[in-house]
């Protein structure tokens, strides 16, 4: 009998779960589709990690970020580590929505392709009574922040 081949998910990450930080290693199995991903969104700090929320005014800015192709497990470890209860979204931490998602494709040092995909993300369900992260970009937040290290 042939195993079925499991879905695949868009998921779009722009903190810890990114290249070079330290959850990243739950995204082993995953596919890289973009280093250079964004949304319309408001990147906010919560004190050495980022959260997303949308504006209250409906001006979102843009926040970077990674797009990933994962598999259900991959999405399954993802929403622990986030806070995310799929079945009781109001006690969760982030909680896990889709979004549109503009990225590049293709390779960095020749010719990229803008395209647009719907992914999963982690919106932060919590108090929204935070620093914005100026630029939309945790990385260079987190080297900034960090460089007395």
């Amino acid at each position: 009998m042939i195993n079925p081949t499991p879905p695949k998910y868009h998921l779009f990450v722009y903190g810890t779960l990114m290249s070079g930080f330290w959850n990243n290693r739950l995204l082993e199995n995953a596919v890289l589709l973009s280093k250079n991903a964004q949304i319309s969104a408001v990147l906010i700090d919560l004190g050495g990690i980022p959260g997303v929320v949308y504006s209250d005014d409906g001006d979102d800015l843009i926040v970077k970020g990674e797009l990933y192709e994962v598999d259900p497990i991959t999405i399954e470890r993802c929403d622990r580590l986030e806070g995310y209860r799929e079945h009781a979204p109001h006690d969760s931490m982030y909680v896990r929505e889709y979004a549109v998602v503009n990225y590049l494709d293709g390779d960095p040092d020749a010719f990229q392709t803008q395209k647009e995909t719907q992914a999963f993300f982690y919106r932060w369900n919590r108090g929204r009574n935070r620093d914005i992260i100026k630029g939309g970009c945790f990385r260079e937040h987190y080297h900034q922040t960090n460089s007395s290290l």
